[in-house]
C-alpha cells in the first residue's frame, strides 16, 4: 500500500480458502504482518505472517492446540 492508501500489490497466501486474515498492520521496518486463522488441519488454529512490501512471505507460523484458536 502506498503512502496515500492505495493499494500496490496484490497476492493470496495458502492453498485454500481455509486461511482466514483478521487483521493486517504496517510493520515498523516495512512490510506487513497478517494475523487470522488456519483451518487446514480439521481444527482452527491461529496464524500469522509477516510479508515483504513486494509481497513475498518472510515468515509464517500456526499456533494452537487440540481445540480450536484463533487471533
Amino acid at each position: 500500500m502506498s503512502a496515500g492508501g492505495a493499494i500496490t500489490t496484490r497476492a493470496r497466501y495458502g492453498s485454500t480458502d481455509d486461511f482466514v486474515s483478521n487483521d493486517v498492520a504496517r510493520g515498523l521496518d516495512d512490510g506487513y504482518v497478517l494475523v487470522g486463522t488456519d483451518g487446514t488441519a480439521g481444527s482452527t488454529d491461529a496464524w500469522a505472517m509477516r510479508v515483504n512490501d513486494d509481497g513475498t512471505i518472510a515468515w509464517q507460523v500456526a499456533l494452537g492446540g487440540p481445540g480450536d484458536d484463533g487471533f
